[in-house]
């Protein structure tokens, strides 16, 4: 035992002198132990901490354990315990221990905090973990400098980090703040985790803040790289930073539930992250047989690859993948044979599937790129900001269901969307089943159908149905013999409405723009308010004969029928259809030298309103601000704004639902107008009623100074509220940044 520097601080010497006189330490000393000269024990407790070495017991609150000679294994194992409400502080230093039992173990109720220094190798038999932690207390892996090392190698029945199969097979509260460490099943059809539970047992409560943790799965395993041993489930991992790769080859998943576990609440915030499901199970996400729900990623970068039948993110092969939520951050998520990008594995469902930020990629080959695996549903899918690439599999949807289900209850309000449908599949909607319940109220789509898929709609001999869209830049082509918007191959089209946006809508091979897929009717289809719509069936090389524009695909006897669909509350908006066979390409050209409607006023005064009516244009509808730059003075401004734009959306509401339509129209014509002086900006909360505001019809002018010249913006109806995107920390975005995007003129 070699004697450590003194810790503490030191106090009056008077204080020094009694304490010397009753012979009792004034402060413990870091000690360094070698683990050649035994086996270590380290106890904390209320009244300190001791650290135990054959004969010899310290008080020691801060001992370095390592060895003379880091080259040669020690056989001595190292037991570190806390109370509970105590804690217990090790630093490992170019410790090599192969040891019998667990290398190095945790216990108690307390907690453990081991800092790493130079490289550690930890190795364990006889179905003991590396560095073994039980189901209670704490354990927090630090590395100050960031430059420690930890291997902790596992075999057969014990984790590298965690539980085992000769003590707690079940472990939690564990926490990775930096260092690298490589945790290692090195023992083929090992049945524990590289981090987390033993055999049978559960992992919950691991989190990483930061450092490289690589964990690795044994070959023929059936426990995750991180997460649950075989047949145990993992809750709650959650990933905060550092660069994280979890890797396995067969049953568990890269991140979630060993073989038959499921894995619930996982959360990356941030960091760079790389998970690959073994064979039959999910990269984030259940093990072979288990489910994957309760999944959020906020930030950083993530790869998720699952294992033949299992999803990138979501469920393992037999089971779903539930409350998915994307918020932020890049991910590519790729599903194995049979399993969805996000959502199901082979037939399990993908529901609840939120994305409202980020970058997202996701890819399948035999399943939806987002929602049911193969013979899965994909049902309550949504999609409100972001940008998402979706390239679904064979007899599945980009977006929506797996081969032979359907795809529903999916909602796109904002965000630039890219579904691409596999042979059989639709875009967005069913994937060789139903496409039903499908709404689009703001953002720009792009939604392409495989071979008798529907753009948007129905998969292969599948209907379209319920199918809204109110808004946005909505492109829609149907694959060979699917519809643009409808049903596929052999599919209806039914009750397609379109009251905002514009939306081009083309057939494939004997499929209509809008309508059926070949061989299909169509019914109930509605066009209506401002709806920009642009509709070409598809031109024939069979013997079926022409889609129709809007309408009926074609059949044996000729050309689909064209439908007129019900007007009768188109106001400024328009329809053209186009021949049979004109492309999105030709369509898009002609838009773009079309002019935009302007509508025509609907009373002949529209500067004031009369008796009766509840908007005043030129009164109610100005918020004036004044030169005053108080925070009281400006959030009163705020709240005039707020109170203003909820009017407004409240009234445009109830004039709709009350058949007024009209006065709905005057409101919207007019728009709203504020005067903010010299106030430049508003907070996230304004702008989000804004951007309600304008997607409901209405545009928003703001005149402000600034630096002593006076600027006017205006935001038109139905714009995408950039904003939203560039609000900084404190959430808040100036209008000269709205100038950017809108434009802006001097006012004199």
């Amino acid at each position: 035992m070699k004697k450590g520097k003194y810790v503490g601080k030191v106090v009056g010497s008077t204080v020094i002198t009694a304490m010397m006189v009753l012979s009792t330490p004034l402060v413990a000393l870091a000690d360094t132990y070698y683990t050649e000269d035994g086996a270590i024990t380290v106890h904390a407790s209320d009244s300190g901490q001791t650290v135990s070495q054959g004969s010899n017991t310290n008080n020691d609150d801060a001992p370095v354990i390592t060895n003379r000679n880091s080259d040669s294994a020690s056989s001595n194992n190292v037991s570190i315990s806390a109370e509970n409400g105590a804690t217990a502080n090790v630093t490992l230093e170019n410790v090599n221990i192969l040891s019998l039992q667990g290398a190095v173990t945790v216990s108690g109720e307390g907690t453990v905090n081991i800092e790493l220094e130079g490289t550690n190798t930890l190795s364990a038999f006889g179905g003991y973990a590396a560095l073994e932690k039980d189901d209670s207390g704490y354990l927090v892996i630090n590395d100050v400098d960031n430059d420690g090392v930890l291997n902790a190698n596992g075999q057969s029945g014990g984790a590298g980090i965690g539980g085992s199969s000769q003590g707690q097979r079940n472990t939690t509260n564990i926490t990775i703040n930096g260092g690298t460490i490589n945790a290692n099943m090195n023992e083929a059809e090992a049945s524990a985790a590289g981090i987390g539970g033993g055999p049978n047992g559960n992992a919950s409560n691991i989190t990483i803040n930061g450092g490289t943790v690589n964990a690795k799965a044994a070959v023929n395993s059936n426990a995750a790289a991180i997460g649950g041993g075989a047949n145990g489930s993992a809750s709650n991992i959650v990933i905060n930073g550092g660069t994280v790769t979890a890797e396995n080859k067969d049953y568990g998943a890269g991140i979630g539930g060993g073989k038959g576990g499921n894995a619930t609440g996982i959360t990356i915030t941030y960091g760079t992250v790389t998970a690959i499901g073994g064979n039959q199970a999910a990269g984030i996400g259940g093990g072979n047989g288990g489910a994957g729900s309760d999944i959020t990623i906020s930030g950083g970068s993530v790869t998720a690859t699952g294992g033949y039948e299992a999803a990138g993110i979501g469920g393992g092969s037999g089971n779903s993948g539930s409350s998915i939520t994307i918020t932020n951050g890049t991910v590519n998520a790729r599903g194995g044979g049979m399993g969805a990008g996000i959502g199901g594995g082979l037939r399990g469902n993908g529901t609840n599937i939120e994305i409202s930020g980020g970058n997202v990629t996701a890819n399948a080959s035999q399943a939806a790129a987002i929602g049911g695996g193969y013979n899965g549903e994909g049902n309550t899918i949504t999609i409100s900001h972001g940008e998402v690439h979706a390239n679904g599999g064979s007899n599945s949807a980009g977006i929506g269901g797996g081969t032979g289900k359907a795809g529903k209850n999916i909602s796109i309000s904002g965000g630039t969307v890219t579904a691409i449908g596999g042979n059989g599949g639709a875009g967005i909607g069913g994937g060789y089943g139903e496409g039903e319940n499908i709404t689009i109220s703001y953002g720009t789509v792009i939604a392409t159908g495989g071979s008798n898929g529907a753009g948007i709609g129905g998969g292969l001999g599948q209907a379209g149905r319920n199918i809204t869209i109110s808004g946005g830049t909505v492109t829609a082509t149907g694959g060979k013999y699917g519809s643009g918007i409808g049903g596929g191959g052999s599919g209806t089209g039914n009750a397609i409405t379109i009251s905002g946006g514009t939306v081009t809508a083309v057939g494939g091979e004997s499929g209509a723009g809008i309508g059926g897929g070949i061989w299909g009717t169509a019914s109930s289809i509605i066009i209506s308010g401002g709806a920009r719509v642009s509709a070409a069936g598809g031109n024939t090389e069979s013997s079926a004969g022409a889609g129709a524009a809007i309408g009926a695909g074609g059949d044996y006897n000729g050309q689909g029928l064209e439908v007129n669909p019900d007007t009768s509350a188109l106001t400024t908006g328009s329809i053209n259809r186009y021949d049979a066979g004109t492309t999105v390409e030709t369509i898009k050209q002609a838009q773009s030298s079309m002019p935009t409607p302007t509508p025509s006023p609907i009373a002949s005064d529209t500067s004031t309103v009369q008796a009766g009516n509840t908007v005043s244009v030129t009164a109610t509808n100005k918020v004036t601000g004044d030169s005053s730059s108080t925070s009281e003075d400006y959030g009163d401004m705020l709240r005039k704004v707020d109170e203003q734009v909820e009017s407004y959306l409240k009234q445009l509401s109830e004039m709709i639902s009350t058949g007024q339509l009209d006065r709905a129209r005057l409101l919207a014509n007019n728009g709203m107008y504020f005067n903010t002086g010299d106030y430049v900006s508003f907070n996230r909360n304004t702008y989000e009623l804004i951007d309600k505001a304008i997607r409901s019809g209405l545009s928003v002018t703001i005149n402000f100074m600034y630096q002593g010249v006076k600027y006017e913006v205006v935001i038109p109806a139905n714009a995408k509220l950039s904003p939203l995107q560039l609000l900084n920390e404190e959430g808040y975005c100036g209008f000269l940044n709205l100038m950017k995007y809108y434009g802006g003129t001097v006012k004199r």
